[in-house]
């Protein structure tokens, strides 16, 4: 039960503490009132206070008790509709979108060349529905603190929320343009069956940083790593064909050279026979010291020299 002198109590407060909501605290109250979720009811309060109610009838209709209503109308004074609707100041009910920006981020997230832009966009419509936080990382997979903080950056300017802060780094170095014909040639690989993986891969690479794609939206795309992107892009500063079809790895070592027949015959006579002073046997890289080869080819000629030899 009330105390008997609650009602007077209430009255008191409510002469010393003039109660009116702004035009805009007030839309944006009904907005809230209309969910269901956390606030719903404080809005409520405030809207009945707004309207002329005694805080008595408030309080019965809600369920709670008169000072709590008196309580809501001093946090209002004090700290805001924000600080009045949300317990903690994180959960801050940012201001609604305009018409303009509800377009924009209801284009921006049906757009398939930016994954990012079209996440952003689509916790900013949550966020304007009246939405938790909480809420909108479940539907989204993201954190409550990275939704928190497009939160602060629609406080302070919209395109920043949407677009993403201007980087600091300098423009990137490789730029890509291919020619219609380096275009047709990417396409083919892509659409054969009996080429390899990783030379499809670079030809999608190819394609989508020619039309301006940014690394991560193509590592993405490709499912491959940021650095294979970049890689790409170096390479095709040296050239279209090195970027896909990658370098020459005899062309990089002019000191090795390949085995014919007889230099074949000559190595495996050098194996057979008696291992130089110092050491037990021949070993891979004794050999390929003297025949001036690498000890992986010599490992190859002499696993083919033994399987005819069996």
């Amino acid at each position: 039960m009330l105390p008997p002198n609650a009602q007077q109590n209430c009255e008191v407060h409510e002469q010393d503490c003039p109660f009116r909501l702004s035009d805009k605290d007030r839309e944006t109250c009904q907005k809230v009132s209309e969910g269901r979720k956390y606030p719903v009811y404080r809005a409520r309060v405030l809207l009945g206070v707004d309207a002329g109610e005694t805080d008595q009838n408030i309080a019965t209709t809600f369920g709670i008790s008169p000072q709590h209503v008196v309580f809501l109308k001093r946090q209002y004074g004090t700290k805001g509709l924000d600080g009045t609707l949300y317990k903690k100041a994180k959960e801050v009910y940012n201001a609604i979108l305009s018409d303009r920006q509800r377009e924009e981020c209801h284009q921006a997230s049906k757009e398939s060349g930016s994954y990012w832009k079209a996440r952003r966009a689509c916790i900013l419509l949550k966020v304007d529905a009246g939405e938790t936080d909480m809420s909108i990382a479940k539907k989204i997979g993201c954190s409550t603190e990275y939704v928190q903080k497009l939160k602060r950056r629609l406080k302070e300017d919209f395109d920043v929320a949407l677009y993403g802060k201007p980087s600091n780094r300098t423009k990137k170095i490789y730029h890509v343009r291919l020619t219609p014909e380096q275009r047709d040639t990417c396409r083919k690989i892509k659409g054969l069956k009996n080429v390899l993986t990783t030379i499809k891969n670079r030809a999608s690479i190819l394609l989508k940083a020619d039309i301006g794609w940014t690394d991560k939206n193509i590592a993405m795309a490709v499912e491959c790593s940021l650095q294979l992107v970049e890689k790409v892009r170096k390479r095709c500063a040296e050239g279209f064909d090195v970027a896909l079809y990658g370098k020459d790895r005899n062309a990089s070592r002019p000191d090795r050279k390949r085995l014919d027949s007889k230099q074949e015959d000559e190595i495996v006579d050098l194996w057979l026979s008696d291992p130089p002073e110092g050491h037990k046997k021949w070993t891979t890289r004794l050999l390929a010291e003297k025949a001036n080869v690498s000890h992986t080819t010599i490992s190859k000629l002499l696993k083919k020299a033994k399987s005819q030899g069996e």
